[in-house]
């Protein structure tokens, strides 16, 4: 199993789609700390929405989270899975003696694996940019929090809110990497993939919108906790556990029905 996820792991960044997203990073960076620049200007430096150079690392990812990383996710795994699948490419692979379940987990694990390398990537690149374009401050006032934080306290929060964000990529992916397993073209893994985000991101909208909405509806919705709920899980314990049931529950069922289809041997042929 090692040697396949290492094998993997070199056919991932064979393709240049892997190096173009690493690439994007700092153009995601530095084009987000301008409109964050801008921001500032329209706001005072008291608000939570302010931006300082080491609060950056939460505001430049808020910024790009709900959409530009999920779609990042979603080619990725249209790349890794449909593709393979649809292309033959696959097969290829379960003829050296590997079942369908070894290939499709090693797989997931290097997209999961990739998305850490990400995420990481984009935390220390997001703190070079927040101290060479942003003033510092040692007390900072957070969202949902009552009084200023310090220094030191706003750096663990960092990695909290980092942490929660990759285990939202984490029910992201699981999510996609279903629908490119389930899908009979890639084409439709595509419109599965966008249709699960945008619904995810309407619905609550429509339920807010009709004056019925609640934290347990908006929150139900994996885009909604990366836009506002995982902020609120670190003010909030009693919307923490909940949001953290929910996304445990998003990564389960997937894999729960991954095992399951690479259990059927000519689910594949």
């Amino acid at each position: 199993m090692k040697k396949l996820v290492y094998a993997e792991w070199q056919r991932m960044w064979i393709r240049k789609s892997t190096w173009l997203f690493l690439c994007m990073i700092p153009v995601l960076l530095v084009a987000t700390s301008r409109y964050l620049s801008k921001h500032n200007k329209l706001i005072s430096k008291d608000s939570p929405d302010y931006t300082y150079a080491n609060s950056f690392p939460i505001m430049g990812l808020a910024e790009q989270l709900t959409f530009t990383f999920n779609i990042i996710l979603l080619i990725i795994c249209i790349l890794g899975f449909a593709q393979e699948i649809h292309t033959g490419q696959l097969r290829l692979i379960i003829q050296r003696s590997y079942s369908y379940r070894d290939v499709i987990l090693a797989k997931l694990i290097n997209v999961l694996l990739f998305t850490l390398l990400f995420l990481s990537i984009y935390f220390v690149c997001s703190y070079v940019v927040g101290f060479s374009l942003f003033d510092d401050k040692d007390d900072i006032l957070l969202f949902f929090h009552e009084t200023p934080k310090s220094a030191g306290h706003v750096f663990l929060y960092n990695l909290a809110y980092y942490g929660l964000v990759y285990l939202s990529l984490v029910a992201m992916v699981s999510v996609y990497a279903l629908f490119s397993i389930i899908s009979k073209s890639t084409t439709s893994a595509i419109g599965l993939g966008m249709a699960f985000l945008l619904f995810s991101l309407a619905y609550p909208t429509i339920f807010n919108m009709s004056g019925t909405s609640s934290p347990f509806v908006l929150f139900s919705s994996l885009p909604m906790i990366q836009y506002q709920g995982i902020a609120v899980m670190l003010a909030s314990n009693s919307v923490f556990y909940f949001n953290l049931f929910v996304l445990i529950a998003y990564i389960a069922i997937s894999n729960a029905f991954i095992l399951y289809f690479t259990n059927k041997k000519d689910f594949f042929l």
